[in-house]
């Protein structure tokens, strides 16, 4: 008999509860603002050019990349830095980087150009060796961003300065 009084308060209880919190009609609430907060890009002024090619975006800049396969930046294969054979076909493999032509070269051809950090910055990621990735020797920089953290990647290097250490600034 206990238990069955025990059980009916248990059940007035509830019932209670269900009325007085959430039983009753409520108007719904009005929807809060979802507008995006606007977050200022970086000046000019903290961002640089990487190499001494200073007019990547003006309009001389086919110049300043790499060229292409079919010759337009904007082609599909833009980017297309290396082929892969599937059968007896040859096709372009496309990545997701800038790859910027070397404004200076050796008397041998190869570039030696000097790579700049394109903003102020700390390295994250040093790879010294070039057959132990297919960007060969590169580093990566973290940036500290009114968005958060950015990253850039410099990669395909002929050298990378020894005294270089990650987390330097």
């Amino acid at each position: 008999m206990l238990s069955k009084k025990i059980m009916l308060g248990v059940s007035g209880l509830l019932a209670g509860l269900l009325f007085t919190t959430g039983c009753a009609r409520r108007e719904p609430a009005p929807p809060t603002s979802c507008v995006p907060r606007i977050v200022e890009p970086a000046s000019l002024q903290q961002m640089r050019y990487p190499t001494a090619r200073d007019w990547l975006a003006g309009p001389e800049r086919s110049a300043a990349f790499q060229p292409t396969a079919s010759g337009r930046p904007e082609s599909a294969l833009y980017g297309s830095v290396r082929t892969v054979q599937l059968g007896r076909r040859w096709v372009a493999s496309f990545h997701e980087g800038v790859d910027i032509a070397p404004l200076h070269r050796d008397r041998l051809g190869r570039p030696c150009d000097t790579i700049h950090a394109v903003a102020e910055g700390r390295v994250a990621y040093l790879n010294r060796l070039a057959g132990q990735s297919s960007y060969g020797k590169y580093v990566v920089l973290v940036h500290a961003s009114s968005v958060g953290e950015l990253y850039t990647l410099y990669a395909h290097l002929a050298h990378i300065t020894p005294t270089l250490q990650t987390g330097q600034t």
